[in-house]
């Protein structure tokens, strides 16, 4: 009851000597703190690899695109340069049709270069041996020809 009286004097919680000196606290708090920041730097380390590493996957692929993009205009001018050049083909070989044609050829030989037809007795049919003939056979037949000289002047 004397308690009731002097209600400013109660203390509230624990009274009891702290036998933890304070500067024990900080050096704890410190160690806390110091390990709070070690974490908190391997995760932003972490993080910032992650990042680094996504930013480089998407500069590849950024890449990859436009060597690929540069690829496909390169065919693509490509198939055009054929087209043209079939295109070209087909005209010359259309005009190349047109001067195939026989007539056309006697039509312009006779008035630019002053050719005549030949008659049946102006004809001259000549003897003409290949140009594939190979060596050995001519040989063959020098060695022929003066074997038959020899015997032709015995016989």
């Amino acid at each position: 009851m004397v308690m009731s009286n002097n209600k400013k004097l109660y203390s509230y919680g624990n009274v009891a000597y702290d036998f933890e000196p304070s500067i024990i606290k900080e050096e704890k708090k410190r160690k806390r703190q110091k390990v709070n920041n070690k974490k908190k730097t391997k995760v932003k380390l972490k993080l910032m690899t992650c990042i680094m590493v996504l930013s480089m996957l998407s500069f590849l692929s950024l890449c990859r695109f436009a060597a690929i993009i540069k690829i496909t205009n390169n065919i693509h001018s490509i198939k055009k340069e054929i087209k043209q050049i079939q295109k070209n083909n087909e005209d010359l070989k259309v005009k190349m049709a047109k001067y195939n044609n026989i007539k056309n050829i006697e039509t312009f030989a006779v008035s630019k270069y002053g050719m005549i037809v030949p008659d049946r007795q102006s004809v001259r049919y000549v003897d003409v041996k290949p140009f594939t003939v190979s060596v050995a056979e001519v040989q063959k037949t020098d060695k022929l020809t003066f074997i038959k000289r020899v015997l032709g002047l015995i016989y």
